[in-house]
């Protein structure tokens, strides 16, 4: 496998997980509003999913980004961004592993 692949991976992952959580981010400012009624309504475990799979630099990104999901992340202990930071320790690990053991060339 290319190291190419794995990029367009992260790379594609990375932006669906900053615009799931943007719809979060949204969610979060407008939920004790009556007369707000979306469409859509993303929840933190839809954005925690799409970061397991390969979006864990768009987690952080979010996390940068949205003040909204900082602001919420304070009253959970920082869940959001141990979470973030975990998941993109795993994934750089599965990288240097899939490299080491030869599956991914440079």
């Amino acid at each position: 496998m290319e190291f190419y692949w794995i990029i367009f991976i992260f790379i594609l992952g990375g932006l669906t997980t900053v615009v799931m959580a943007a719809q979060y981010s949204i969610a979060l400012k407008h939920q004790f509003e009556d007369d707000y009624h979306p469409k859509f309504v993303a929840n933190e475990g839809e954005v925690y999913v799409l970061g397991a799979l390969g979006g864990s630099l768009g987690l952080l990104i979010a996390y940068l980004a949205f003040p909204e999901i900082r602001k919420n992340d304070s009253f959970n202990s920082r869940r959001f961004m141990w979470i973030s930071v975990a998941m993109l320790v795993v994934h750089a690990l599965i990288v240097w592993l899939l490299y080491r053991f030869g599956y991914i060339t440079f």
